[in-house]
């Protein structure tokens, strides 16, 4: 790697080599001037007379361009040195000849033929039906309703036999009220072996709620001290976290004991 203080000292030294002596020729030359005689004035000269124009010489021949010089190498620039002259230009080159048109490239291969509408029909169905150009087909769904075949009247058929008896309805002459296994109220209707329950709406109480238990919309029981109604049939898991339960009756505080009067 250059040093850069040890290349200073060494190009100033090469500059200041070069440039010694001519420092020391233009002392001398100021000197010598220094040391001349000023020149005293002269005496004016007589005016000389006017000489003859002489005949008109013939012209010249045009000479040649010359010949465009090569650019010459930017001069080294050192610290205190000045920049090298700039070299001439150069001549221009000659053009160099045109290049060979190139092989043409081979052709592509051939595309295929475009899909076309060959032809278009209805079917039985009243549906439109086209035919492309490559066989293919197209159902386009119905377009216009199928047209019926006219057929002639049929004959009326034979009277059927008449049909039996139908039961009478149930009515409030055959309701009874009763209750279910649990307790919940329900109107039977009964006539001759036809018997027909129906659940009527209401409260039930179902006592202590049981995880085993089936309960119906309506049914009351207590948990943790509460009082909760299904309010659907089959209400999910326990009361105070499961679904279709409502609480109706929330547990109060715990009473304080009481104490006899002179205890």
């Amino acid at each position: 790697m250059i040093n850069a203080e040890t290349f200073g000292q060494e190009l100033a030294g090469i500059v200041k080599a070069a440039t010694t002596p001519l420092l020391a020729r233009i002392d001398a030359l100021e000197k010598a001037l220094a040391d001349m005689p000023v020149p005293k004035d002269g005496k004016d000269g007589t005016d000389g007379r006017d000489g003859a124009d002489g005949s008109p010489g013939k012209e010249g021949a045009h000479g040649r361009d010359g010949i465009d010089g090569k650019d010459g190498a930017d001069g080294a620039r050192g610290d205190a040195g000045e920049k090298g002259a700039d070299g001439r230009d150069g001549q221009d080159g000659a053009p160099g000849a045109d290049g060979r048109d190139g092989a043409d490239g081979k052709d592509g291969e051939k595309g295929s033929d475009g899909i076309g509408l060959a032809g278009a029909m209805i079917d039985r169905e009243g549906g439109l039906v086209l035919t492309m150009s490559n066989g293919d087909t197209k159902a386009l769904g119905v377009v216009v309703g199928k047209d019926g075949m006219n057929g002639r009247d049929g004959s009326d058929g034979a009277k059927g036999a008449d049909g039996a008896n139908g039961r009478d309805g149930l009515g409030f002459e055959d309701m009874e009220f009763d209750t279910d296994a649990h307790g919940r109220v329900v109107a039977k209707f009964v006539r001759g072996d036809l018997v027909k329950t129906v659940r009527l709406p209401g409260i039930t109480d179902m006592g202590v709620h049981r995880a085993d238990g089936e309960y119906l919309k309506g049914d009351a029981v207590s948990y943790g001290g509460s009082l909760w109604i299904a309010q659907e049939d089959g209400p999910e898991g326990r009361p105070d976290t499961g679904k279709g339960w409502r609480m109706a009756v929330k547990k109060g505080r715990d009473g304080r004991d009481l104490k006899p009067k002179g205890a």
